[in-house]
């Protein structure tokens, strides 16, 4: 629940991993914001067969109140998220282009400052390193560069989660600000079953 961004792509052959990565450090230092340094080199022959045992490469950095945002690669160069990694692809599957990894990165509690600095630098990088990258922006900020339509976006988004959070209050379900959905449905859960105990609402 929240406004996200989703994205995938590919690194640019002819481009430099080294200097995207020393680029985006750039920007996390400079709003303080925690990063965390995958491996900063592809090999100079990836091998088809074991495109997950070489891991990651690239960077991620975590601004305040946001999920960490991943620009990181696999060997063969395509976009991927460390969560899917942890599911059970084998290597012809991330080969294939119809298994190309999204990345997916909450940013509604971050605010639409920190937003539209995280989809301005991937458009930057896109221009300078990626190659086939597509993005859905939830704000439409990626299509439009509409800044006032991005934060009236958030605004409504702010307004329903508000809304959606009084609905549960009134209904017993206790949660905090930035709480998953899946914590949200287990307190829902949680509510309705303390009112067929006959418990308080």
């Amino acid at each position: 629940m929240g406004l996200t961004i989703h994205y995938q792509g590919k690194f640019r052959p002819s481009a430099s991993l080294q200097e995207m990565i020393s680029e985006v450090k750039d920007v996390a230092e400079s709003h303080k914001w925690k990063y965390y340094l995958f491996r900063e080199e592809f090999p100079s022959k990836p091998s088809r067969k074991n495109i997950l045992k070489a891991g990651l490469f690239g960077i991620c950095f975590t601004p305040p109140n946001c999920e960490t945002v991943f620009i990181s690669f696999l060997s063969n160069g395509r976009m991927a998220d460390p969560i899917h990694l942890e599911l059970e692809f084998d290597d012809k599957c991330m080969e294939s282009k119809n298994a190309v990894s999204v990345i997916s990165v909450k940013t509604q509690f971050a605010g639409p400052d920190i937003h539209k600095i995280i989809v301005d630098l991937l458009r930057y990088l896109n221009d300078k390193y990626f190659e086939d990258f597509s993005m859905f922006d939830e704000s439409s900020y990626w299509d439009t560069e509409d800044e006032s339509e991005m934060r009236a976006t958030f605004d409504e988004y702010t307004r329903i989660f508000n809304a959606f959070a009084k609905t549960l209050k009134r209904k017993g379900v206790e949660f905090e600000t930035g709480i998953s959905v899946e914590k949200i449905i287990h307190g829902i859960e949680k509510g309705s079953k303390r009112r067929k105990n006959g418990g308080d609402v």
